[in-house]
C-alpha cells in the first residue's frame, strides 16, 4: 500500500451521518472608523462580557493598515507551514500534511483571541473546512447565529467549533501600539505637507498695486523653475519651516510601536529589523522559537481533539523540523554508498524531494507498509 493511500484511511471518518452544507452567518456590517484608546477600552470591556463585534472590528482595521503588524502576523502562523504534521499512535507515525491549513487556522486563535470553524468533510478524500467571523458567537458562548437561526456548537449536528484561546488575542494586545503609530503617521503626513516645502517671505517698496499683481502672478507661476526675474525693489528670503528634531520625534515613535510589537509578536526583533552581532541575533532568535514551540504545542492539542471527535485516534501531533539538505554534498555521498551498496531508487528520488516517474519499476512495496503496523492504526 502507498503512503497516501495509508494517510487516507487513516483519517477515514467513522461519523457517515454528519450532515452536509455550509452555514451562513448572520450578515455583519464592517464600518470603518477612526481609531483611539477609548473605542479600544470600550471593545475590550464589550468582548470580556461576550460581545465581540466592536473589538473585531478593531483587529480587522489595524491589520489592514499596519504594514509591520501584518507582516509579523503573516510570519507567525507561517512559521507551522516550515513544518511536517504527523499523527502519532503508539510507535508510529503517518504523514499527514493535508492537515496544515487546519493546524494554522487553529494558530488564529492565539492571534485573535478565538475562532470559528465548521468542519465539513474529514474524511478518506479531502479535508475541508470553514473560517466563520466571530462576531455572531452568543453570549453565552454555546451557540451560532446564522441565516438560518441559532446553530449549537460542537461535533452534532454541523461540526461546529468555537476555539477560545483564553484571552483575546495577540493583535489586542498590540492594538494599543498600532493604533498610536496609525495616529502618528497621519499627524507626520500633515506635517509634511505643512511644513516640508520652503516657505517664500516676499517684500517690497511701496504700495503699487500692480507691483504686487506680479509678484503674487511670479509666486504662482514659479513651477520648478530654478531662475525668477523680480520687480526692483523686491527682495525675498526663503526659509525652511521643517526640523530634524520634529522629524525624530514622529520617527521615534513609530520606530518604538514598531519594535513592541515585534517583541510581542514573534518574541524579538531582529528578524524584522537590522541587528547588531551575530551572538544577538542567535539570542533573538532562541526566543521566537519559545513561542512559536508554545505554538505548536497549543495547535497539536486542539488538533488532536478535534481529530478523536471525528473518529481519528491520534495519540500526538507532531511538527517536526523540515531541514533542507545540500544536494551537491547528498549527491556526492549517494554515489560513494552506492558503490558499496545498493541504495532503492524510490529512497533517492524521496530523499532528493522528486517524483517517482509512472514507468518506474522500483515501486514502494505495499507490504512493507502494512508490516509497519499501519493496518493497527485504521
Amino acid at each position: 500500500m502507498k503512503p497516501i493511500e495509508v494517510i487516507k484511511r487513516f483519517l477515514s471518518t467513522q461519523h457517515p451521518e454528519i450532515q452536509e452544507g455550509k452555514l451562513m452567518p448572520k450578515r455583519i456590517r464592517r464600518t470603518v472608523r477612526s481609531l483611539d484608546m477609548g473605542k479600544l477600552k470600550s471593545a475590550i470591556d464589550a468582548a470580556r462580557n461576550g460581545m465581540w463585534t466592536n473589538l473585531v472590528n478593531i483587529q480587522t482595521q489595524i491589520e489592514t493598515l499596519d504594514a509591520h503588524l501584518a507582516s509579523v502576523l503573516f510570519k507567525r502562523t507561517e512559521s507551522l507551514a516550515t513544518y511536517e504534521l504527523y499523527l502519532k499512535r503508539g510507535n508510529n507515525q503517518i504523514l499527514a500534511q493535508e492537515l496544515m491549513p487546519l493546524a494554522q487556522a487553529l494558530l488564529r486563535s492565539i492571534i485573535y483571541g478565538r475562532v470559528v470553524i465548521q468542519i465539513l468533510s474529514l474524511n478518506k478524500d479531502e479535508v475541508d473546512f470553514q473560517i466563520l467571523p466571530v462576531d455572531n458567537v452568543e453570549r453565552d458562548s454555546k451557540t451560532y447565529e446564522t441565516i438560518d437561526g441559532k446553530v449549537p456548537f460542537g461535533f452534532k449536528p454541523k461540526q461546529l467549533y468555537l476555539i477560545d484561546s483564553g484571552g483575546l488575542g495577540v493583535i489586542t494586545t498590540a492594538a494599543a501600539y498600532s493604533i498610536y503609530k496609525i495616529n502618528a503617521l497621519g499627524d507626520y503626513a500633515q506635517y509634511a505637507e505643512l511644513y516640508a516645502m520652503p516657505v517664500q517671505d516676499v517684500s517690497y517698496k511701496g504700495n503699487d498695486p500692480a507691483v504686487q499683481q506680479q509678484i503674487e502672478t511670479i509666486l504662482k507661476d514659479q513651477g520648478g523653475n530654478a531662475a525668477r526675474i523680480w520687480p526692483e525693489g523686491v527682495t525675498v528670503n526663503t526659509t525652511n519651516s521643517a526640523s530634524s528634531a520634529a522629524k525624530e520625534v514622529y520617527s521615534g515613535l513609530i520606530e518604538y510601536c514598531d519594535s513592541q510589537i515585534s517583541k510581542l509578536v514573534l518574541g524579538q526583533t531582529m528578524t524584522t529589523d537590522s541587528g547588531a552581532s551575530y551572538s544577538q541575533s542567535v539570542t533573538h532568535k532562541e526566543q521566537q522559537e519559545i513561542v512559536f514551540a508554545a505554538d505548536r504545542k497549543f495547535v497539536g492539542g486542539k488538533l488532536r481533539e478535534l481529530l478523536e471527535l471525528h473518529g481519528v485516534p491520534c495519540d500526538e501531533v507532531i511538527f517536526q523540523q523540515v531541514e533542507a539538505i545540500d544536494l551537491k554534498s547528498t549527491a556526492e555521498a549517494m554515489k560513494a554508498v552506492n558503490e558499496l551498496i545498493e541504495i532503492p531508487k524510490d529512497y533517492l528520488y524521496s530523499l532528493f524531494g522528486i517524483p517517482l516517474p509512472k514507468n518506474e519499476t522500483n515501486e514502494i512495496n505495499e507490504t512493507n507498509y502494512e508490516d509497519q503496523g499501519t493496518e493497527e492504526m485504521v
